[in-house]
């Protein structure tokens, strides 16, 4: 129940970043489409940026369920930055702080582990570091309030 809880959270948060990216990515002549997944670690929202040429790359926002990845309550967060061909350019993991990893019980608490990771921003920065897109006057952060 608290995955459940925490996956509507993320998901909420997935769309508002999609939502402040979009205009920029059309700006630069992209677009992009979501869809969202269950798959073996949780529940995956799969951004994939495409232009003229085809599939661009994908961002892969992924909400591990704790229990069923390390057998222990919570979630993380985790973001990934995948070419077309589904290689990993880029990953973004939540901290681990000491030897576990951070699985928490509360949507701030999975924000918090994640660092910068569901901002607009530091996703589009990400995928700028390895495609030629140009960059915004100004993205706006699409951390919850």
């Amino acid at each position: 129940m608290v995955f459940t809880r925490l996956s509507r959270r993320f998901l909420d948060q997935v769309e508002i970043c999609v939502e402040v990216l979009a205009p920029c990515l059309r700006a630069a002549g992209l677009w992009g489409d979501l869809q969202v997944r269950q798959t073996p670690r949780g529940i995956s929202a799969f951004f994939a940026v495409a232009g003229d040429r085809g599939l661009l790359f994908i961002v892969d926002f992924t909400l591990a369920d704790g229990m069923i990845v390390a057998r222990y309550p919570g979630a993380s967060a985790d973001v990934r930055l995948l070419n077309a061909r589904g290689d990993v350019l880029a990953h973004c993991p939540p901290r681990q702080p000491g030897e576990r990893r951070a699985y928490h019980a509360t949507f701030e608490q999975v924000v918090a582990a994640d660092g910068e990771c569901l901002e607009a921003g530091s996703v589009y920065a990400m995928a700028s570091t390895y495609f030629d897109i140009s960059r915004p006057a100004r993205i706006t952060s699409a951390r919850p309030t």
